[in-house]
């Protein structure tokens, strides 16, 4: 396993370790050891049937450069079938994994300084019947039409999008540095209302020794006896064994939790896993924190969203990894994350000023849609966003615009205010407030009601409550966090601390929230327009624009910097000794239940809906 692990902590991608510790990882290796490297004279073939995160996953890098130093010629089989993310489909097996059938080949060629060379074919089948037929009905393998992956030791083993797309900078490209988001480990410390979350940490002071650790929910990294440093500050903190009634957490911030569910969160080292001390330390009044699926492809709906708080693990869509792509490097907002001379350079092109916020807003107009993602829906199943960056200054101009109108409604007037007055003022109104502390909702498209408890809150469009972020529901989720007992995953008796009633506050962040996707709506249609008369005009390739730097690819320095070390090694620490591990196929017991008819894998620990 070594031999995986050290290429990817030399490619400064430490933070992706955990997902390695998976044991269809250490039957490839076992494998390739068996059948390439134990005699290096002779040939050797391969195949196997697994899940499939190795073909494209960045804490993959590693394996995929050992399979083409010790083979000669990779044949990949997609056979899709994942439901867990954002695009779903069914399996051949009962399981929500997808797999991929891989047959690698050595010829015995001594050769071991050029590439393996990788072809790729998916099944066009989407459901289990029709991927079996097509698997029956598969040619001879020289007939298949296979399509070359990239050459690169550590690429992909899909191939690229083809045509223009490959030629646009990718997303990550343009903003370098990529940022996992906060991970509590624990769901207490997140919660609807800023008194709540102090009822529930002063509810685990008042406990006993005894009660302590359950309500706590302690992790190996998470113990009441042990000192943790400030997240806001570094500072060492006492261990919470140590504290009595009426002693403060370090603080209850406002929390990016989901695509337009804003919460709170009790931001204090002792309680959060992996506090991404970068993210804390570079927030401030100009910061944007952009989140998409860089690493996972993208379902319907926009393909960016934004926050001006710091955001969550998975933000995004329920689910997530290293998806934050925050507009400044520092707090004062002196350091914009953008490739080094890129502004300068389109200062020169367009014959105008190009602030950061501008350059953001403009990416914002044209990937924060729809139409993005359902026009380019086969080059995302690669993942990873490329911008079409225009040319014209004129289109340039309407982008930042149009950007800078969203990212003001997803901000919540927060960023990108410009004289504008908020909140923007929708459809959607309460007819009745609830009488209590709601248990659930309803929502009934003739009538156009959500009906919120016993309360009621009319014109409510279909299209509202059915606003999709790659399968994940702003309107559905929200509610589902904040009712009396809330949905998915709850970690300690301290989740049931609600508040004891509906209040005005939460009416009006439920209104907003309507308002805001009601507006975005009504501007899908003119983005979809920018982007078709982009499209259509003359683009920037990735190779006339400046690059990033590999520094500029790493976390700020200084508090932040030192801290993302430890907080790394504490993820890979976690994957090697105690993370959820994926099974194999047909080489588990648990798996082996599964394709009898048995349940999926769990959701991630923090990825119930809000």
């Amino acid at each position: 396993m070594e031999d995986f692990l050290r290429l990817v902590k030399g490619a400064g991608l430490r933070g992706q370790l955990r997902n390695l510790y998976n044991l269809y990882v250490y039957f490839w290796r076992f494998a390739l050891w068996k059948a390439f490297e134990q005699d290096p004279s002779r040939g050797g073939v391969l195949c196997f049937i697994t899940p499939s995160s190795y073909l494209q996953g960045p804490a993959f890098a590693g394996m995929r450069e050992h399979i083409r130093r010790v083979a000669d010629r990779v044949y990949i089989l997609d056979l899709g079938g994942g439901s867990r993310g954002a695009v779903k489909e069914e399996n051949v097996f009962n399981i929500r994994t997808p797999v991929a059938i891989a047959l690698v080949v050595r010829y015995g060629s001594e050769d071991r300084k050029t590439p393996a060379q990788v072809l790729y074919h998916r099944l066009r089948a989407t459901d289990r019947e029709g991927k079996l037929k097509e698997l029956e009905a598969l040619p001879p393998l020289e007939e298949i039409p296979f399509q070359e992956a990239p050459k690169g030791w550590q690429a992909p083993f899909v191939p690229e999008g083809g045509g223009e797309w490959a030629k646009w900078p990718k997303l990550t490209d343009l903003f370098p540095w990529q940022h996992t988001g906060v991970e509590f480990k624990r769901t207490w410390p997140i919660g609807p209302t800023e008194e709540v979350l102090r009822e529930r940490w002063e509810a685990l002071l008042k406990a006993s020794p005894g009660e302590k650790p359950v309500l706590f929910r302690e992790t190996e990294d998470r113990l009441l006896t042990r000192s943790h440093p400030a997240i806001l500050s570094s500072q060492p903190l006492p261990p919470l064994a140590t504290l009595g009634p009426g002693n403060p957490p370090e603080d209850i911030l406002r929390y990016g939790y989901r695509s337009f569910g804003r919460a709170w969160a009790i931001v204090d080292g002792r309680v959060c896993g992996v506090p991404c001390p970068p993210l804390w330390h570079t927030r401030s009044g100009r910061q944007v924190y952009l989140t998409s699926l860089l690493t996972e492809p993208l379902g319907r709906g926009p393909a960016l969203t934004a926050t001006a708080w710091v955001p969550d693990r998975h933000h995004f869509s329920g689910r997530g990894g290293k998806d934050v792509l925050p507009l400044f490097r520092d707090r004062e907002g002196q350091k914009p994350n953008l490739a080094e001379g890129l502004l300068e350079f389109l200062e020169s092109a367009y014959g105008f000023p190009v602030s950061p916020e501008d350059f953001a807003a403009y990416v914002y107009a044209l990937l924060a849609q729809p139409a993005y993602t359902e026009r380019f829906a086969e080059e995302l199943r690669r993942p990873g966003p490329r911008v079409p960056l225009t040319k014209d200054p004129g289109l340039f101009r309407e982008g930042v615009e149009l950007g800078g109108y969203l990212l003001w409604l997803h901000t919540y007037g927060e960023r990108y205010a410009q004289g504008r007055t908020w909140p923007p003022q929708g459809r959607a109104r309460w007819a009745k407030s609830p009488s209590a502390y709601p248990e659930g909702h309803r929502y009934d498209p003739e009538t156009r009601t959500l009906r919120v408890g016993d309360g009621e809150v009319r014109d409510v469009d279909p299209e509202v409550y059915g606003f999709e972020v790659s399968g994940f529901f702003p309107v559905k989720g929200w509610l589902g966090f904040r009712q009396k007992r809330k949905a998915g995953r709850r970690s300690s008796p301290l989740d049931e601390i609600t508040p004891p009633s509906w209040t005005p506050d939460l009416g009006r962040e439920l209104l907003e929230l309507l308002w805001v996707l009601e507006k975005t709506l009504e501007t899908y249609p003119r983005q979809k327009e920018l982007l078709q008369r982009v499209l259509e005009a003359p683009l920037f390739t990735a190779d006339e624009i400046p690059a990033p730097t590999p520094e500029q690819r790493k976390p700020p320095k200084g508090k932040a910097g030192e801290s993302q070390e430890a907080e790394t090694a504490e993820e890979e620490r976690e994957g090697n000794s105690g993370g959820r591990m994926a099974q194999p196929i047909l080489l588990s017991s648990r798996e082996a239940r599964e394709a009898q008819g048995g349940s999926g894998e769990p959701a991630s620990a923090d990825a119930g809906p809000g």
